[in-house]
C-alpha cells in the first residue's frame, strides 16, 4: 500500500511541474490536467477552445443566482431568471443570450486562476460595437463548472438585477 502511495504522490508532482510549465495565468504555479485546445464550440474556428486546467486548493465554491436583464445601447441582449453571480458578475445562461448581437473574438482570451480560460465576444447593436464586452468559460475548471458557456458582461453594458438567492455549490 505504501509503495502505490509514493507512485501516485511522484505522478502529482510531475503532473504539477509539467503543467507548471504551461499555465499562462498571472504567476499561477500549480497547474495540473493541462488538455489540448479544441475547436470553438460557438464558431467553430480552429484552435479557439480553451486549455481546460484545475487548481489545486480550491474544493467548494459559494455561488449566488438571481434574474437579470443585461442592456446595452437601449438593446436587450440577454435576460433571465437563472443567472449565477460569480465574484459580483451576472452570468447569464446561454439560452437567454441574444445571439445575433454577439460575435466571437477568436485568439483573445484571459485567464482566471480558479474558473480557467475566457474567451471573448464583440456585441453589436445597430452600427455600434462594443469589443469584448461579454465573456464565457467554454471549458472552466471543475470548481466553475456551474458557469460553463454562461455569458458575462462588462464595458458598459448595464446589468440589472431583479432578485437575489444564495445557493452553494460543491
Amino acid at each position: 500500500k505504501l509503495p502505490v502511495m509514493k507512485l501516485v504522490v511522484l505522478l502529482l508532482a510531475f503532473i504539477v511541474c509539467v503543467g507548471a510549465q504551461n499555465c499562462k495565468s498571472y504567476g499561477e504555479s500549480q497547474c495540473i490536467s493541462l488538455q489540448p485546445k479544441t475547436d470553438c464550440e460557438w464558431c467553430g474556428n480552429p484552435g479557439a477552445g480553451c486549455i481546460n486546467n484545475a487548481t489545486i486548493g480550491r474544493c467548494t465554491s459559494t455561488f449566488s443566482h438571481g434574474a437579470a436583464t443585461a442592456v446595452w445601447k437601449g438593446q436587450v441582449i440577454a435576460k433571465s431568471t437563472e443567472c449565477i453571480i460569480v465574484e459580483g458578475n451576472y452570468y447569464f445562461p446561454p439560452q437567454s443570450v441574444e445571439w445575433k448581437h454577439f460575435k466571437f473574438v477568436p485568439g483573445y482570451t484571459t485567464h482566471c486562476p480558479w474558473k480557467g480560460t475566457a474567451h471573448y465576444f464583440n456585441v453589436t447593436v445597430g452600427n455600434d460595437v462594443n469589443p469584448q464586452c461579454a465573456w464565457s468559460y467554454l471549458h472552466p475548471w471543475w470548481a466553475a463548472q456551474a458557469i460553463a458557456r454562461y455569458v458575462a458582461f462588462w464595458n458598459g453594458v448595464i446589468v440589472t438585477p431583479t432578485h437575489r438567492g444564495a445557493v452553494s455549490i460543491q
